[in-house]
């Protein structure tokens, strides 16, 4: 409540608010409403996980921790206590490349891997990653020590490495009552972005596919969303058949059926390229979303529904695009992935 009340008080202050610029232009404006969050609710949530997790550790006593996401709020409160505790803690980076995200971007002298200090954020003693690619963003462009990263591959490729021993096809699209002899196409949703992108987003996915004939789309929600209300009635006011939306069927199920997936960003689209799926980013609002990737030629990207129509057309039926994407997802994966072996899970075990 202190904290809050200071907070009121300081953004009635011209000079606080004037001291907040991008390149010589007034910005605080444009992030209020994110620093109130910051201040207020979310600030609460931080201080009743940072008890619960430092009562966790200190019943638990774990020798060393390990942890997806580690770049996340939790990570950095685990972070934090396992330094003052003198426990090892090891990273398992969530995702094939960070470039979109602020939280691995950091100045020299701005983190430190052994301290904690105010003026330090704390990173891992060790980072394990997917590939190359994040091992090199990590070093040179967020100032990590060579030393604290290490290339392991992704957990989930020894999964998508062994699927067709494990699924059946015709099974899994009789639990989705789908044709196995049709087309399938996949969008698979953001919970992180704006709601009214992610049904921008989605009613661009419907009507395009909807141009198609044959075609069989799955939307697939974030196990985080619960808003299924409003991808049904986008489905029905583009008046789409043979479309189902689901959240919490197996996503390696539908990755292995389906034979493009749609999506704005999502590690869905790094798991599609192991599987050499074809894979399309929907960006109407411009964000800039393939940056993600690198803007990699492997995937394509679609503005809006005219666009998303003929890449799909493309990648489904076009015998020269198709294998010019084959070639190019090889050397993307190539890139990304430092093994796809089926024993990342084995090595990362081996280095704990």
């Amino acid at each position: 409540k202190k904290i809050k009340r200071l907070w009121k008080n300081l953004i009635k202050e011209k000079e606080f608010r004037d001291s907040f610029k991008y390149k010589n232009i007034k910005i605080f404006e444009y992030i209020k409403d994110d620093l109130d969050f910051f201040f207020s609710k979310y600030l609460l949530d931080v201080l009743i996980d940072f008890e619960t997790i430092k009562s966790m550790i200190k019943i638990e006593k774990p020798d060393i921790f390990c942890m997806f996401g580690e770049a996340s709020s939790h990570g950095r409160i685990i972070n934090h206590i396992t330094k003052k505790e003198g426990i090892p803690f090891i990273g398992i980076a969530h995702g094939g490349t960070a470039a979109y995200t602020p939280f691995y971007v950091h100045k020299k002298n701005e983190i430190n891997a052994k301290e904690i200090e105010p003026n330090y954020c704390p990173i891992p003693d060790k980072t394990f990653v997917y590939g190359k690619h994040f091992k090199d963003f990590l070093i040179k462009d967020c100032n990590y020590e060579a030393r604290s990263v290490i290339v392991t591959g992704a957990t989930q490729a020894d999964i998508l490495y062994r699927i067709k021993k494990i699924y059946n096809k015709k099974e899994i699209c009789k639990e989705l009552c789908l044709d196995p002899n049709k087309k399938t196409v996949v969008l698979t949703t953001q919970p992180h972005l704006d709601i009214e992108e992610r049904k921008k987003i989605a009613h661009i996915a419907c009507k395009a596919v909807k141009k198609l004939p044959n075609i069989q789309l799955i939307v697939k929600m974030h196990p985080m969303e619960l808003d299924f209300q409003s991808y049904k009635n986008i489905a029905k006011l583009v008046k789409i058949k043979n479309s189902i939306i689901t959240r919490d069927f197996d996503i390696y199920k539908i990755l292995y059926i389906c034979d493009v997936v749609m999506t704005a960003m999502s590690n869905t689209l790094l798991e599609a390229m192991v599987l050499d799926k074809p894979s399309i980013i929907i960006d109407p609002l411009k964000k800039g979303y393939s940056n993600i990737y690198n803007n990699s030629k492997a995937i394509l990207v679609a503005h809006d529904e005219f666009r998303l129509h003929k890449h799909l057309k493309d990648v489904l039926y076009k015998r020269k695009v198709i294998k010019k994407l084959k070639k190019l997802r090889k050397t993307f994966n190539h890139r990304q992935f430092y093994k796809i072996d089926g024993k990342t899970n084995k090595r990362i075990a081996q280095l704990i």
